[in-house]
This record gives C-alpha cells, structure tokens and sequence, in this order.
C-alpha cells in the first residue's frame, strides 16, 4: 500500500523554529545540536495526525534495522572474533524488536492503529535512513549502521574525526546521498509532545492536547511482566499503570522516547549499557585491527562473513541472489513462514484480546518463533545458493507475506495461526522425508519442529472454538503420541504390549492402548527394573527416565519432556499406607523447571529450605489459582501439598 512519503534535512534552524522546539529538546539533545527540520505537510496534519504518521514510520525504520541487524549477525563466521561480534549485534537487534514494541504502546496510547510492516524494497527516502538491503556484515554496511546509530554531535573529538574522515565516505549511496539519523525523527516526535503550557495558540507547530491521549489501554500494552527480565535491556513502555491521567501518560511517553533515542544514539547518555552508536564503533575498530587490509564489501576467503548473498530471495526468476538450490529453496520458503508466524502473534498480541490472559500465551510463542527464525537461518546460512554446493551459500530472505493484517473477529485470528502453522507442518514433512541423516541435526530438528507445530495447532484449535488453549494432561500426551508416531516406528519394532508390538500399534494408530501398556508395563533397561509409569511420581517411572537421561534422551524436546510430566502427575494414585509425604519425592516433582525460573527472584521452588519457609504463603496461590501464572494446578495436587505441610513439611 502506497504512503506518502517526507523528506527530513540535515540544516541549522531558523531561530524561531529553534526557540519552538528549545523547551522539549534542549534538556536532552542539547541547545546547539542539528535539528531535523521536516518539510511541512500541505495542508499541514494536526499534532496527534502526525505524530502518528511519524510513530508509523519509526516502527517500520526499527522493523527494518532489526532484520537487518538480524541478517548481519547471522552472517557471521563462527570463530573469534565474529562469532563475539554476531552476538554483540544480535543483541542490538533485539533491542530494536524492544523500541518496535514501544512503537506500538505509543501508537495505542494515541489511539492510532498499530503498525508491524517494514520498507521492503531499496529505495531513496528521507524517511529511512538508508535503502534497505539484507547484506553481510562488511565494512561498507557497518559503516551504514553507525551513520544511522549516530547522535547529531559526536561528542568526542576523535570519534568524530574517525567518522567523517574514514566511516561517513563509505555511507553514501550510489546516488551520494548521506545516511540519514534515525535520531531525528525522535526529536520531531519530542517536541510534538512537549508540554501544552505557555505554548502560544498561534505556534506553528503546536504539541498534543490532553485529549489526545487515551488512558484506558494499558492492558494491551507490552510489559515486562509479559515478555521477561531475560531481555537484558531491552526497553518497554510506557507501562499500563503510568498513563492514568493524559498528564501522566505525556510524560511517560516523552521518558520511554527519549531512552529508546539514548539507546540507539547514546546522547547525552545511554540509559543502559553501551548505545548502538557506541558499540558498532567499537565492532568497526576491532574489524580495522583483525582485518586491516579487508575491502569495503568483502566475503571472500578470509573475511569475518560467510560468503552469503545480498539480499536473498524465493524468486527464481531473480539475478544471482535467488535461492535456486532446491532443498535450499525449501528451508527458506519454512523461514518465511516462521517469519510470518512471529510477526502475526506480535500483531495479535498487540490487540484486545478477552479474555487478556491469553496475551502470555502470544509473548510465549513469539519467543519460540525467535529462536525458530534463528534456527533455520543458521542452517540455510550452511547450504547452498545454486546448484553447486560448495560455492556461496545460501540466507534466510525475510520476506513479507502478502498481508500483515489480522481479521476482525477473534475466532478468524485464531484461524489465521492455525492456516499459518498448517503450511509449516507441511513444509515440514516433505522436508523430513527429503532430509538426509546429517552431523547437522536437520531432520532432528524438523522432527522437533513438527512435534511443537502439532501441539500449538490442537492449542489453537481449542481457541477457535472458545476454549482454554491448554487441554487437559491426557490429551496433551494424546496429541504428543500421535506426533512421535513415526519415530516410534521406526525405533521400537521388537517390544511387545498385550495388544501387539509397540510399532504396530502406532502403525494403526491405536493411541489408548499404548497408553494402556505405559501405565501397565515395565522396562528391563533399568536397573533395578521399574514401572514404565509411577502414577504421580515421574522420577520413579522408567518411561521418565529413559526419555530424561536414558536411551531416548535427545529424542523428546524439554517441552515433550514436561507434556510427558505432566501426565504422570495427572495419573490417580492408589491410595495406600505408604510413608508419609516428603518434599524431595513427593513435592519437589509438582513444581516444573519453569516454575522454578519464573520464582527465582522470590524463592527457588527446587529448595527444600525455600518450599518450607513458603509453604503456607506458596499454598494461599495454589489454592486460590493464581500460581503457577499459566494455569491452576489440579486439584489433587493442591491436596498433596496440603497434606504435606499438615504432615510437619518434612524434607
């Protein structure tokens, strides 16, 4: 869809125009600093019009730096120092997936529609720093990368000797045009939302009103609650309970603005850590010092990139950087969906959802689809471009699907991730079938895959039809079965149930009474031999223990594993005169290991010392349903937990 386009120029402000914006910029940009003076509009948008016209486009500027950040990093070489540099950048990178998030807060705060699409093709514009291109990381597009990262003054007298002599030559494209800061858009957005007192009512560029700010939105907004404190510092707001008032919410905008500009720029300072600014320069100095004779592009032999394309494509009918090697093309056309797939629960997450609960669940699939998109682009990164497998390889294309908008009706969005997730499972398959054994771990890792897509599609079946997307423990591990059935086939021909042989089973897809045989049977490949199912007590079930740490270990992801868990603790459990309750072999098994992280900064629930001292608070949660966060525990668990702090809490 065509947008108007403006562009912004590098220039000394009129006076007038400098005592405008004086009052919102100097305290953090400083009075003498280059100001972005933005061609007016004819006729000229209302405040609240442009600043989201201008919200719009910083998302798809941030959108676009991140993959490309993203691309760059992947490209990298694995040994020292590229493999440090491919972390270091892969970090920005997820920064800017965390200013993208607070695009879409400020965006909501406004009540203006959000906004997760990119520019997608190389083109000049104002708007965006620089034509956007998915290459390897060279010289040429590091230097693209500090250009836009950079503050209107670089401060320090060296630094910014380095740029103009040596990084800004190489910014320029081939129509010389410079690298445009993406600071500047920031600073117009600040003064936008400068404080309305004392503003003259004939100024020409006058701020926001208190009506223009909806106080009512904080449950659709991005917390850290949500997306977690692993994010390092990641920056999200403004937060749900700092826009109560129109007063408040101006000026929680105005701080999260600033610190997303201070971390990319880091001017004055940054407001954690390093800024973008500050640690590409820091890449291109130790680039200079390793690789000192390196051309501006190069990928060659001896560079820190791998010898991948600029910008890689699905389009055969393209020049040299189309990804024409068949099982190649494959593997990017599954990132491309992978791709689709994180960008349509971001959008959905950023919607109104009833009940919001199931936001969580959104944030906790968007970070797999992170590592998934991560994943497969290390591995299309290992194969081949073209025919010939050991010229240049091939790169994960990032390309947009036809449409990044979701329905209307909630049911159809759910629809919308399972048409999504249906096409992956496809993929899959005929990947897995046309996959070779390789050191690799390919096909493991489709297999992987495939079991995950599985589950979510049953998840998102049941959202669809208005129920809770987690099902109960049995048809969990019922969905789980029917996901490793060609594993099981091929690995356990011999063993033999009262119904027939395992394979045959599976074969005929007769699901209960392999679960019939798990509860019933025993395995002789532990010593001493045990029940392949303990009913509550995972820990003493040989089925358990073999996928955890025997013969199938590395054949059931961690999520299987705790799909597998979780049935054997909804098993009923024969009552009988046992020992009493004790928290090693009957309470630490209840509490998962992402319980035990997601606790960690109150008490560790894998603690004997911790669960006792707790206990009463910890059971006030689990009785009343607040805890674990993703759902009650059942209610014989509860019991058993009761019980035990009855019983003395013994250890």
């Amino acid at each position: 869809m065509a947008r108007e386009r403006f562009r912004f120029e590098f220039r000394r402000p009129k006076a007038a125009l400098l005592m405008a914006a004086a009052p919102a910029l100097e305290a953090v940009f400083g009075a003498d600093t280059q100001q972005a003076i933005l061609e007016p509009f004819v006729p000229r948008l209302a405040p609240r019009d442009e600043a989201v016209y201008l919200l719009h486009a910083t998302a798809e500027v941030e959108h676009a730096l991140m993959v490309q950040y993203l691309y760059a990093s992947y490209s990298l070489q694995s040994t020292a120092p590229a493999n440090d540099w491919a972390d270091r950048i892969f970090r920005i990178a997820v920064e800017e997936m965390g200013h993208l998030a607070c695009m879409q807060n400020v965006l909501l705060v406004l009540g203006g529609p959000i906004n997760f699409e990119r520019e997608d093709f190389p083109f000049r514009s104002g708007l965006y720093p620089f034509p956007f291109s998915l290459e390897p990381l060279t010289l040429g597009s590091l230097a693209k990368y500090i250009g836009a990262e950079r503050p209107a003054i670089i401060a320090d007298p060296a630094l910014d000797m380095l740029y103009h002599s040596e990084i800004e030559p190489l910014t320029r494209a081939d129509d010389d045009e410079p690298v445009n800061r993406v600071g500047a858009v920031f600073e117009r957005l600040l003064h936008l939302f400068r404080e309305p007192t004392g503003v003259p009512a004939d100024d020409p560029s006058p701020p926001l009103q208190d009506e223009d700010f909806h106080t009512d939105v904080g449950p659709a907004l991005a917390t850290r609650n949500e997306w977690g404190d692993s994010l390092g510092a990641i920056i999200l707001g403004p937060a749900p309970d700092q826009i109560g008032t129109p007063q408040a919410a101006r000026t929680a905008v105005r701080d999260v603005l600033t610190r997303v500009a201070q971390q990319g720029e880091g001017y004055p300072s940054p407001s954690s850590g390093l800024s973008h600014f500050d640690r590409f320069i820091a890449i291109w100095k130790e680039y200079r010092q390793h690789f000192p004779q390196s051309p501006v592009n190069d990928t060659g032999p001896g560079s820190p990139a791998r010898p991948v394309p600029t910008d890689p494509t699905t389009n055969t009918s393209v020049g040299r950087q189309a990804i024409r090697n068949e099982r190649s093309l494959r593997w990017a056309r599954l990132f491309n969906l992978r791709y689709r797939m994180l960008l349509a629960v971001l959008q959905h997450y950023f919607e109104f959802l009833d009940p919001f609960t199931y936001r969580q669940k959104l944030s906790g699939w968007a970070f797999d689809e992170m590592g998934h998109v991560r994943d497969i682009a290390g591995k299309l990164m290992n194969r081949p471009l073209g025919a010939n497998a050991l010229a240049d390889r091939a790169g994960p294309p990032f390309e947009l699907p036809y449409t990044l908008e979701m329905p209307d009706r909630e049911r159809d969005r759910w629809r919308t991730h399972r048409d999504i997730v249906d096409a992956s499972i496809q993929l899959c398959e005929e990947l897995v079938q046309d996959e070779p054994t390789s050191p690799l771990g390919d096909k493991e890792f489709l297999t992987a895959l495939l079991s995950e897509d599985r589950i979510r599609r049953e998840q998102l079946t049941r959202l669809m039809n208005g129920q809770s997307p987690d099902p109960d423990p049995q048809q969990s591990f019922f969905v789980l079965l029917q996901a490793k059935r060609s594993q099981a086939q091929s690995r356990h021909a011999g063993i033999s149930t009262p119904a027939g042989t395992l394979k045959s089973l599976f074969q005929q897809e007769k699901y209960d009474d392999i679960m019939q045989f798990l509860q019933t049977g025993e395995t002789v490949l532990l010593d001493p031999k045990r029940r392949l199912i303990a009913p509550k007590k995972p820990e003493e079930s040989g089925f358990f223990l073999q996928i955890r740490d025997g013969v199938m270990q590395g054949r059931f992801s961690e999520k299987e594993i705790e799909i597998v868990r979780d049935w054997i603790m909804s098993l009923p459990e024969t009552p009988s005169p046992g020992p009493s309750l004790g928290f090693a072999t009957n309470i630490r098994p209840l509490f998962r290991e992402n319980d035990v992280t997601s606790m960690k900064f109150v008490f560790d629930l894998s603690k004997y010392e911790d669960v006792r001292d707790n206990a009463d608070a910890i059971y006030s949660r689990l009785s009343d349903g607040t805890m674990p966060c993703d759902g009650p525990w059942p209610s014989n668990q509860v019991e058993t937990f009761k019980a035990w702090i009855d019983q003395g809490k013994k250890p």
